[in-house]
């Protein structure tokens, strides 16, 4: 994990009000407790949304992570999204990619007292091997949305829409973001004229040059193989970042849109439809207090990291650290009985491995909203 360019998307809804756009999209939002042995790795857990759509809703999630560095990184995938009675379901799953010879994944009951066990410790010195756990997201926030615009009074706006791909980005492409946020467009159109990557327009109505913009893989037509234990072998994810605002007026005013492989070597050969949200603004609206936009996370990438320690060092750092959640002065004493809500959405393709976007933990300062 590496520095990260992410978009946030925070919302607590206040008792007793109503959210629906009176003429818009209809928007769904909530957290979702699993209580299955294993979470949603080793069977599909459903999750039902509240409101009634007319048409098939587009969903976000949040993947979320423990911070002891043993956590095996994964990912939550949207298997299907289902009519339900008068509203729509989802089957959601977590899952793995292939990971290296070198690594031994194990269930999180294995985890209490085997780091130190005498047998693990063989493990390694025999094998060489590393062992990480497979440890089920207990929490899943989501955001369900019409495909469409909902202008929050004149504080906010969110746009939702989807486009189709049928080939992917891996970890032999070229990196054409900097450190800083700029893009090196000499790699990028490349990339595009490639088809790996799709420009997208920020719609008009929108205040801001540079909103956030969240992405998330839909039902694929084609369903991956994920085995029992929660591997996918076709692992892909997604990715939408922002054009440089301080390069020339011929790049504002644009979002690139893509799914990448990483290091799995896997070769997209279908189409695959990827949702995506641009948003922007904060305040209250109809009972809805709201967030929405850009942030950064710490830079991990400077470590000299060795090992098992590629991959654990920069999770721990990046969970000691907080990113502020800017227009986030929500009302905290009500929290108990409506939860802070957050999507979030890596906005970079920085790091050994393309990054990821998940969630730890929140906390608050001053009447402002961190998130780690």
């Amino acid at each position: 994990m590496s520095k990260i360019f992410v978009s946030f998307f925070t919302l607590m809804m206040l008792m007793g009000t109503a959210y629906a756009s009176d003429d818009g999209p209809v928007f769904d939002f909530g957290q979702s407790d699993i209580s299955q042995p294993n979470g949603c790795i080793n069977n599909e857990c459903e999750i039902v949304l509240n409101k009634e759509f007319t048409t098939k809703p587009l969903i976000f999630l949040m993947p979320t992570i423990t911070d002891n560095g043993r956590d095996a990184p994964s990912s939550l995938k949207i298997t299907r999204i289902y009519k339900k009675g008068n509203t729509y379901a989802f089957g959601v799953r977590q899952v793995y990619p292939t990971v290296s010879s070198s690594i031994r994944l194990e269930n999180e009951d294995s985890l209490w007292g085997a780091w130190s066990s005498w047998k693990t410790k063989w493990h390694h010195f025999k094998d060489k091997t590393y062992t990480l756990y497979r440890i089920p997201m207990r929490k899943i926030t989501y955001f369900a949305m019409e495909k469409g615009t909902i202008a929050l009074g004149n504080n906010g706006r969110i746009t939702a829409a989807e486009l189709k791909v049928n080939k992917q980005l891996d970890a032999k492409d070229p990196k054409f973001q900097t450190n800083k946020g700029d893009i090196d467009y000499g790699k990028l159109d490349p990339l595009i004229n490639k088809g790996k990557v799709t420009r997208v327009t920020i719609p008009s109505g929108f205040k801001s040059k540079k909103p956030g913009g969240i992405a998330e893989i839909q039902p694929r037509n084609k369903p991956s193989v994920i085995s029992s234990t929660g591997t996918e072998s076709e692992w892909i994810t997604p990715f939408i970042i922002r054009g440089s605002i301080n390069q020339g007026a011929n790049n504002d005013g644009y979002f690139y849109v893509g799914v990448d492989s990483s290091e799995t070597k896997y070769v997209l050969n279908h189409d695959v439809t990827i949702g995506y949200l641009l948003v922007e603004g904060s305040g209250l609206y109809k009972g809805l207090q709201f967030a929405l936009g850009p942030a950064e996370t710490p830079n991990t990438l400077d470590g000299d990291y060795k090992g098992i320690d590629k991959i654990t060092k920069p999770i721990k750092e990046q969970c000691a650290g907080f990113t502020d959640l800017k227009g986030s002065d929500f009302d905290f004493s009500a929290q108990s009985e409506n939860p802070i809500l957050v999507i979030a959405s890596k906005n970079s393709r920085l790091g050994l491995t393309g990054a990821g976007s998940v969630y730890v933990k929140i906390r608050k300062s001053r009447g402002k909203m961190f998130l780690r």
